[in-house]
């Protein structure tokens, strides 16, 4: 059954992490969906630009869509008005507020979402930029049901996650055949 999977690769640049992340997309199928986004260093709005980037490639948004015809476009996707309006307030199509929980709840719906149709790896760049609601978002990965989530992470000398474990809560580093081991166990 597939399973829930937060992995975090951490290294200096150079060290080979892009193959690793590149071998772990070939070894998991033809059938799964890669999800890719990048955390920012500095800019107004940034703080879910993952998400931002996630759902609008996923929901085939333009750049120059409306914010209603986006906000349209991610409700066909996911089909729920509820899940629709608050990620639209998060990635910035709508100026509606939420309490944070309820755009947590909206991501990890949108992503389950995602995942019911194939299995599901998000590939999260630079995290070492996140901010911290966005780490919360993906340290609240044990209540996913079905999405894969995998983090890259450049130490580049002092970060905001470092300040937050890397987004862990205690979990060790791991190495390339570990990665690609716990891989395998999800999305089998």
């Amino acid at each position: 059954s597939r399973a829930v999977r937060l992995v975090t690769v951490i290294g200096d640049a150079g060290v080979g992490k892009s193959r690793l992340v590149h071998e772990t997309i070939v070894r998991t199928g033809d059938n799964t969906r890669v999800l890719r986004g990048r955390c920012l260093p500095y800019g107004d709005g940034i703080t879910f630009w993952p998400l931002v980037e996630i759902v609008g490639a996923t929901a085939g948004i333009n750049a120059d869509d409306t914010p209603e015809e986006a906000t349209a476009r991610v409700l066909a996707l996911t089909g729920d008005a509820d899940v629709t309006a608050r990620l639209a307030s998060a990635v910035g199509l709508s100026a509606a507020a939420f309490p944070m929980h309820e755009t947590y709840w909206a991501a990890r719906r949108f992503l389950e979402g995602l995942a019911h149709q194939q299995p599901v790896v998000a590939l999260i760049d630079d995290i070492h930029w996140a901010e911290p609601a966005f780490l919360e978002l993906l340290e609240r990965h044990h209540q996913f049901h079905r999405a894969i989530a995998i983090i890259r992470h450049e130490q580049r000398g002092i970060s905001r996650a470092e300040h937050r474990d890397h987004g862990r809560r205690g979990q060790p580093a791991v190495d390339g055949d570990d990665v690609l081991q716990r891989l395998d166990v999800a999305v089998e």
